[in-house]
């Protein structure tokens, strides 16, 4: 199937959906729910929107019955978050109108999936945001609308992580949102959103190693200041953040750059602040002003 073309499964979806929710019904078995997941995935990525409406109630059943379960000793458990996820979000951008309370009941459903249920691993919220929230957003932004808050609150909390591919995630999120059309709503948020910026540049751009470790990065000298978040990573988390650095640069400079776009001249006023204070602490706030500011350059020279 993953050769076949879309006109194969054209008008054919009738057909071939049933078989496979009854095959994902009948069976508990991990390896036959992560192939049936990807079908499922594949199925919907080639489905004509008007067939897939058709089976939206057993859809939703089967979702809501074969969500991944992180099970200890179960490798398959991890795996089935990606499929999983992305039927769920090829469900949802077919079924955008949001009037409709099937999707924003599952709307609402998939957000609390994450929220809650991948939160019990690191991995499993990854694949989350990268499977599933984030090619939502990118895709109908508005579907989350109602749950801003709480969409708002989840990120924000996944930029504070340890994990740099999570907070890499989380700021992709955030640039869709702060570019989005819900950018008067997100305005309140600017000054959650600034500092996490601020706490994000320490951690993750200027801190140096965990104490302890001997190997440093070749490009990199030996600095002073180690963030405490930094302090209490693993060798194979620090890892990450240096593989991670340069995208997370490019990550927090476009969520500065849209951030001023429209925040209506609050980052100013808040960089102002900032360097006022930069005498009295002990971080670099003074350096991470600079960084905002050259981020800013690159708007300002177009």
């Amino acid at each position: 199937m993953e050769h076949s073309d879309y006109r194969a499964l054209r008008d054919r979806l009738g057909i071939c959906l049933p078989v496979l929710l009854r095959s994902l019904d009948h069976c508990g078995d991990s390896l036959v729910r992560l192939v049936g997941l990807d079908t499922l995935h594949l199925m919907l990525d080639r489905a004509m929107a008007v067939e897939v409406q058709g089976f939206v109630p057993p859809l939703l059943d089967v979702l809501a019955a074969h969500s991944p379960l992180f099970l200890e000793g179960d490798s398959l458990s991890i795996s089935l978050v990606v499929p999983y996820c992305a039927s769920y979000m090829l469900l949802l951008s077919k079924g955008r109108d949001g009037r409709n309370s099937w999707c924003q009941e599952a709307v609402n459903k998939f957000l609390t999936f994450g929220s809650v249920h991948c939160r019990a691993s690191t991995a499993a919220f990854r694949c989350f945001l990268e499977h599933g929230l984030l090619p939502l957003l990118l895709r109908d932004v508005m579907l989350m609308a109602p749950r801003l808050q709480e969409l708002m609150e989840l990120l924000l909390q996944a930029s504070e992580s340890t994990d740099a591919v999570e907070v890499l995630y989380a700021w992709r999120a955030l640039q869709v949102l702060l570019g989005g059309h819900m950018l008067p709503c997100v305005r309140h948020f600017a000054l959650d959103v600034f500092l996490r910026l601020v706490f994000s540049y320490f951690t993750f751009l200027v801190s140096g190693p965990p104490p302890g470790l001997k190997v440093y990065s070749s490009t990199e000298a030996e600095v002073d200041f180690v963030s405490p978040v930094v302090a209490a990573m693993t060798s194979a988390e620090w890892s990450m953040v240096e593989q991670c650095r340069p995208a997370l640069r490019e990550a927090l400079q476009a969520s500065i750059r849209l951030l001023a776009t429209g925040s209506r001249g609050k980052l100013d006023e808040l960089l102002v602040e900032l360097q006022d204070l930069s005498g009295q602490s002990r971080l670099g706030l003074l350096e991470f002003t600079a960084f905002a500011r050259d981020a800013l350059e690159v708007v300002q020279a177009l």
